[in-house]
């Protein structure tokens, strides 16, 4: 399997796990939330080094495309790593929690 592959199939799980935690009851969100944040985090990491900084180290950001390309990531990045953080902090039998958790779904879902 290539890394792009790869990506693609994390791609799946993480929606899997989306619905997993839009399922589950409110005492269980927190343990969902805890074995989908970390993997969220290393997916990001994967996408770094196995497209994101390849393309950027092969093609610098000479091609316009490219580096618009470049830039949104980075911004999908940052948004999504805000709401990680957010969610975090906020108490997972809530509904402001959930709607965090909805924010982030939509956002990773534009990412991908």
């Amino acid at each position: 399997m290539n890394a792009i592959q790869l990506l693609k199939n994390e791609h799946e799980k993480a929606k899997r796990a989306f619905g997993e935690i839009q399922a589950a009851s409110a005492d269980q969100r927190g343990q969902l939330w805890a074995k989908l944040e970390p993997e969220l985090k290393v997916h990001e990491q994967m996408e770094e080094a196995a497209l994101y900084g390849p393309v950027a180290s092969e093609v610098g950001f000479r091609d316009a495309t490219l580096r618009e390309w470049q830039e949104l990531h980075h911004d999908e990045v940052t948004e999504a790593e805000e709401l990680i953080q957010e969610i975090s902090g906020i108490d997972s039998s809530t509904d402001e929690w959930m709607e965090k958790v909805e924010d982030l779904q939509e956002t990773l879902e534009q990412h991908i």
